[in-house]
């Protein structure tokens, strides 16, 4: 559509890097986004502080490439 996405946070991050993981734990590809995403949220408030930590400084680096190749992006609802 045109529609430049915002910069992920740490969170959506870990969610997809997570996401193949807990869809083998489960053994079902099929399960829903909701019982993924609340898997995640589950996982995430048990990381450690240093998994955490990891997560936010790639949302920095992603946070800083998306500010280089949009300059003039500005989030609007």
């Amino acid at each position: 559509t045109g529609k430049v996405l915002r910069p992920l946070n740490s969170y959506i991050l870990y969610r997809m890097a997570y996401e193949s993981c807990i869809r083998a734990y489960l053994r079902n590809s099929n399960v829903s986004q909701i019982s993924v995403s609340q898997l995640c949220g589950e996982s995430w408030r048990m990381e450690t502080p240093s998994v955490r930590r990891r997560f936010e400084d790639l949302a920095r680096i992603d946070n800083a490439k998306h500010k280089l190749a949009f300059p003039d992006y500005t989030f609007k609802r």
